[in-house]
């Protein structure tokens, strides 16, 4: 059975080397400092308590003394543990005797030295992100290692209602999020979810990623933002107005559910005389609508935003002038939309059979014509 295979049934002898001694001579069991092989005992014993000089009385290292009887100067022989960890900056920490930390340089790149026979974990960390594997762990390194690990950006959430479908919200992130795009301020990213409804939008540009996101059929959204982000949600829509206008956030570090929005719709007034009062006023905004002038003849109607339409007057007996008002893409209020009115004065006629013939009749008093040839 091999150190190794002990180890794994076993669960001891985490600290035990398998390894030539490097001693001078199978009669002398004192290490050779000449010899490479006994680096593997040089600083990786275990203090003991009570046990301060070797079998020579030479003081022993207090806190990392030789392996074995001896305590010497033997050579120190090192190993490299390198790789890359997907980011500049990341931190990679382990314990040799002390605890030791190295960070990665501009392209993720790392490189770190241990001695022959060092057991122990390597745990890259860097604000914001997390890695896999988490960490490595080595046992009894007698070789150059390469380990590469991925960094994957920590995100969180930002979702809620935004009142009407079709509302595009509207923040910029320049966290570590911004790094997934590449540098050119044209690049743009789209992703259509599976309703087809919802959609989002980001721009690299100098200052991090303009993003956009429209709210689905049921004003549904869900946003993702950088660790740590700070920034303002802004949601736009024509014909709408938004309470509150927009929400800012700061230093997110968890999801933020229930971010909701009430859609205002925008309308304008359209309003005059009709020269009467108990007019109708007709008009379709969706579906058909009217209104009744007040006892001066004024009214005041209220349209969609960007309505087009007629606005028509009427009451029995009475004549409007013009009969009717058309109006295209309302995008502001109107006034003094007014009317004229005048009796109606409907006409009867025919034909009597003979020239000449009276035809009579009363209105207030009597009249007459007389039907022509």
């Amino acid at each position: 059975m091999t150190l190794t295979d002990g180890r794994t049934a076993t669960g001891q002898d985490a600290h035990s080397y398998s390894a030539d001694p490097g001693f001078t001579s199978p009669t002398n069991l004192m290490p050779d400092a000449a010899n490479p092989n006994s680096a593997i005992l040089n600083n990786h014993g275990t203090p003991i308590s009570g046990i301060t000089d070797d079998i020579l009385g030479t003081l022993r290292d207090g806190t990392n003394p030789d392996i074995g009887a001896y305590e010497f100067e033997g050579p120190i022989i090192e190993y490299t543990i390198s790789g890359n960890v997907g980011e500049p900056g990341v931190t990679l920490s382990w314990t040799e005797g002390i605890a030791k930390t190295t960070i990665s340089d501009g392209s993720g790149n790392y490189s770190i030295a241990v001695s022959i026979g060092w057991s122990g974990t390597v745990t890259p960390t860097l604000t914001g992100y997390t890695f896999s594997p988490a960490s490595t762990s080595y046992s009894s390194v007698t070789a150059n290692q390469v380990t590469n690990y991925t960094a994957t950006p920590i995100t969180f959430t930002i979702s809620g209602n935004t009142g009407t479908g079709g509302v595009t919200l509207t923040w910029t992130d320049t966290g570590p999020l911004a790094k997934i795009q590449t540098n050119s301020s044209k690049d743009i990213e789209k992703k259509s979810v599976m309703d087809g409804e919802d959609t989002f939008q980001s721009v690299k540009n100098t200052e991090g990623i303009e993003s956009t996101f429209i709210s689905d059929v049921n004003g549904d959204y869900s946003i993702t933002v950088s660790y740590d982000w700070s920034g303002t949600v802004t949601p736009t829509l024509a014909g709408y107005t938004f309470a509150p206008a927009d929400i800012a956030y700061s230093n997110v570090l968890a999801d933020a559910p229930n971010q909701d929005y009430t859609a205002i719709p925008i309308t304008f007034t359209i309003s005059g005389n009709v020269g009467i009062p108990s007019a109708t006023l007709s008009w379709t905004d969706g579906s058909p609508k009217s209104t009744t002038s007040d006892g001066f003849g004024n009214y005041s109607i209220t349209v969609s935003y960007n309505w087009s339409g007629t606005v028509t007057p009427s009451l029995f007996g009475f004549a409007f002038t013009p009969t009717s008002k058309t109006y295209t893409y309302v995008l502001s209020d109107f006034t003094n939309e007014d009317y004229t009115v005048a009796a109606a004065t409907p006409t009867i006629s025919g034909n009597a059979g003979v020239e000449g013939a009276t035809i009579s009749w009363t209105d207030g008093t009597a009249k007459t014509t007389v039907s022509d040839v």
